[in-house]
């Protein structure tokens, strides 16, 4: 298994993971949501989000999605600076994917359809057209893999990082 595909390996693996944004007094904010990336836990997602994971590579970046309220703090914190990062991991194992990139708030409807989980009502009662229900996206610029008491330094789209000017990491 090459870096890119393990991974998108501990994505898939992880039961959570940790969104950081920047909050108002510029310091990390970490939360733990929902990892919709997970096909065990949310299999009416596993077509969509192994697509997009699939896809990634040859500059591609590695795309994520995640729902939220749209009057979460996380929210107003991204539309006031997108720059967030997530981290997956797999307890036990010591695996761990951690993603920097941009994110953006995501309010249209044909994607909401998409990413909808049959159940949420407990959180958007008003189902996915509740405007209190958006989704958060981060294209990823650089990765991080810590796997078998190693680290490797990847590039958005999952390639290794070789240190050059357009590898993502300025």
């Amino acid at each position: 298994m090459n870096n890119k595909e393990a991974a998108i390996d501990t994505i898939r693996n992880a039961e959570v993971v940790v969104l950081s944004t920047i909050n108002t007094e510029g310091y990390p904010e970490s939360r733990a949501l929902l990892n919709l990336a997970n096909p065990k836990q949310y299999p009416s997602l596993a077509s969509v989000v192994g697509s997009t994971l699939e896809s990634a590579g040859d500059g591609e970046a590695i795309t994520l999605y995640l729902g939220t309220n749209t009057s979460s703090s996380k929210v107003a914190q991204v539309r006031a600076d997108g720059r967030a990062s997530l981290y997956h991991c797999v307890p036990g194992s010591f695996h761990g994917v951690w993603i920097s990139g941009d994110m953006e708030v995501v309010t249209d409807q044909a994607e909401k359809d998409r990413y909808w989980v049959d159940g949420w009502e407990m959180y958007y009662p008003k189902g996915k057209t509740d405007d209190d229900f958006c989704l958060l996206k981060i294209k990823a610029k650089r990765m991080r893999l810590y796997r078998n008491l190693s680290v490797a330094e990847l590039r958005g789209d999952g390639s290794p990082n070789d240190g050059s000017p357009n590898d993502g990491s300025q």
